[in-house]
């Protein structure tokens, strides 16, 4: 219920996994979605939303040293990355860091309360995600 839109499915995948269970696609698996969706990324505050749970992500499923050791990386991929879409909406880019301050202590106690319930999840998490690289890494065509 933290995520209005955008991230939502990436946020129980980091739950499940740093709880020790794996995730992954069945390939065959149909969605429809009925109705009308979020709004888009036209809306300035869907998109700020969108950016606010981008960063969201880290703040309640890293450890502070994890945050910290990958600060440098983040930036970079920012930059590479997602500067394009800061860059197309500065309000909404304004508004999301807006949102973030605010969740900040509310994702850091988040953080905290999950690891109280199931116990220390950074190894299991980095562990999980080395595992999806390398199989990454083997479906890629050569």
């Amino acid at each position: 219920q933290d995520f209005f839109a955008y991230g939502e499915e990436v946020d129980l995948a980091l739950r499940l996994a740093r709880a020790g269970l794996r995730c992954g696609v069945e390939g065959g698996a149909v969605a429809w979605h009925r109705g009308q969706g979020s709004g888009g990324l036209r809306r300035r505050t869907i998109r700020a939303k969108y950016l606010a749970n981008h960063w969201m992500l880290a703040v309640r499923h890293d450890s502070a040293a994890a945050l910290l050791r990958e600060a440098p990386y983040v930036l970079r991929g920012e930059l590479q990355y997602w500067l394009p879409r800061y860059l197309a909406s500065p309000r909404a880019l304004l508004m999301a860091a807006a949102d973030l301050l605010r969740r900040w202590r509310a994702g850091r106690r988040y953080y905290r309360e999950f690891e109280r319930r199931h116990g220390p999840s950074a190894g299991r998490l980095r562990q999980l995600r080395a595992q999806a690289l390398a199989e990454l890494r083997r479906a890629r065509p050569q």
